[in-house]
């Protein structure tokens, strides 16, 4: 899976190349975030379960050292609920200076 995405990532950049000759901007930005996740993908294929690998060898594992079940199902609820109010109000103020014109002071 790791070597897959790292090719993914690789492919990925002659499709870049053309977006950035013909000027597409927002496909580059769309293929350069596709190259980070694949990157990131495959190094967490390679080290998983050990996610934190330290010099002298030792490691955090995902499974070892995971919270308590109440205390990741809180976290679940109190992510879940920041989001739904902070959601709105993100959108809202993006749309809002999105939406304003740019003009040249005088």
């Amino acid at each position: 899976m790791g070597i897959i995405a790292i090719t993914l990532a690789t492919i990925s950049l002659l499709f870049t190349n053309e977006a950035i000759k013909k000027g597409h901007f927002l496909l580059v930005r769309i293929y350069g975030g596709f190259q980070i996740i694949m990157i990131l993908v495959a190094a967490t294929y390679q080290h998983n379960p050990n996610i934190i690998l330290f010099a002298n060898g030792s490691h955090l594992s995902l499974f070892d050292e995971s919270a308590a079940p109440k205390t990741i199902e809180a976290l679940g609820w109190a992510l879940l609920l920041g989001s739904i109010f902070i959601l709105p109000f993100l959108f809202y103020l993006l749309m809002s200076f999105g939406n304003q014109s740019r003009k040249d002071p005088e």
